[in-house]
């Protein structure tokens, strides 16, 4: 099995589908949405995984349940995992529980690591950063300012468990996008790939 990535950022500028698009183009991962919806596998269809994900969509659709299921999107991987035999790693741009993610990196043999865009060289500037906005009561979160902070703010805490667990296990790789263009970020990314 190849390497399985995590990618997240907190500039939108650079993670975007253009960018999913060419790493998938390069790498033969399977994706894995920020809704934590397998993408554009045909080895998925008409498999019972498939058909329970398409029963639980359907009721979210209709307003019977509200979230994501993390234990299909575990029941599908773990069935990548064991069945398909040109299965090669996945790509995620999602947030999970703690709990989900351990799951996941067991499944995949601790062969999972965290690729974070960040405006930044190290999370500790991203984790400060998000911390004196918190702090600074002058901002009026009605304006731009303003909601750049939260959205900042709201990252960070979705960011910070993955942030956290590949830090401690040694698997965190960051890429600062300062005066950087789409392709120097794209190719900071494969090196990551390449290299883990």
């Amino acid at each position: 099995m190849n390497q399985s990535v995590f990618l997240e950022s907190v500039d939108f500028n650079y993670l975007n589908d253009a960018l999913i698009d060419k790493i998938i183009d390069k790498y033969p991962f399977t994706f894995f949405n920020h809704d934590m919806a397998l993408m554009d596998d045909l080895t998925m269809i008409g498999t019972d995984v498939i058909a329970k994900m398409q029963a639980y969509n359907e009721q979210v659709i209709t307003g019977g349940i509200v979230g994501s299921s993390e234990e299909l999107a575990l029941e599908s991987i773990e069935y990548k995992i064991n069945l398909d035999n040109e299965f090669r790693g996945f790509l995620f741009n999602t947030k999970l529980k703690k709990e989900s993610l351990k799951k996941i990196d067991n499944l995949l043999n601790q062969k999972l690591c965290l690729i974070l865009l960040l405006p930044f060289n190290h999370d500790d500037e991203l984790k400060a950063k998000a911390e004196e906005l918190r702090n600074d009561i002058s901002i009026d979160d009605t304006t731009f300012e303003g909601m750049e902070r939260l959205n900042l703010m709201v990252l960070y805490d979705a960011l910070a468990p993955l942030i956290d667990y590949f830090k401690q296990h040694n698997r965190l790789n960051i890429i600062n996008t300062i005066n950087k263009t789409h392709e120097e970020v794209f190719k900071e990314v494969c090196q990551v790939i390449d290299n883990t």
